[in-house]
């Protein structure tokens, strides 16, 4: 009853939801974006188009490729250019304790390659937090539905006030 059907094999293969979400960024002034599933690589795409005004990305357990996702090159990387972009942006993703032995490990080692890549090759600031590594168990995918949702709300806002809140933002 909590998921949706996978309707992004409809979508061309430029996403209008990319566009639309920076725009939105833009007229906000400067947002954090926050995305989750199949849209969590949506903030970091938009992001990529208007950097000035996306002050923070969250990806809450991404679906996709977060490493293969960015502007993939001939040789299959996420292109440079696209890197760098995403390095000036402060960036969360968070994991529940539900990996092992499921298609979310991949997509978490994936996340994973990007994060080290970001913050090794081009300086950039991503967190990568797997839940239970910080003692923080129980969560399944919807994390915002479980029990501890407020845990995990208050380890949002600690991160935004650590990592955006002296980010500028394009005309201040």
């Amino acid at each position: 009853m909590q998921m949706i059907p996978d309707l992004n094999g409809l979508l061309p293969d430029f996403y209008p939801i990319w566009p639309a979400l920076a725009e939105l960024a833009e007229k906000a002034g400067g947002a954090v974006l926050i995305g989750h599933s199949q849209s969590g690589l949506y903030p970091f795409h938009a992001a990529v188009l208007n950097p000035d005004y996306v002050k923070g990305v969250i990806n809450i357990e991404a679906g996709g490729t977060c490493h293969e996702d960015f502007g993939v090159s001939e040789d299959g990387d996420p292109s440079p250019a696209a890197l760098a972009t995403l390095a000036q942006i402060p960036m969360l993703m968070i994991y529940g304790d539900h990996l092992e032995g499921t298609s979310w490990q991949t997509v978490f080692e994936d996340c994973l390659l990007l994060t080290d890549e970001i913050n090794n090759d081009y300086g950039g600031d991503v967190t990568m937090i797997h839940l239970p590594e910080i003692g923080i168990h129980g969560n399944s995918h919807m994390m915002m539905q479980d029990k501890n949702s407020d845990q995990i709300a208050d380890l949002i806002i600690k991160w935004i006030a650590e990592h955006v809140e002296n980010k500028k933002v394009a005309g201040n």
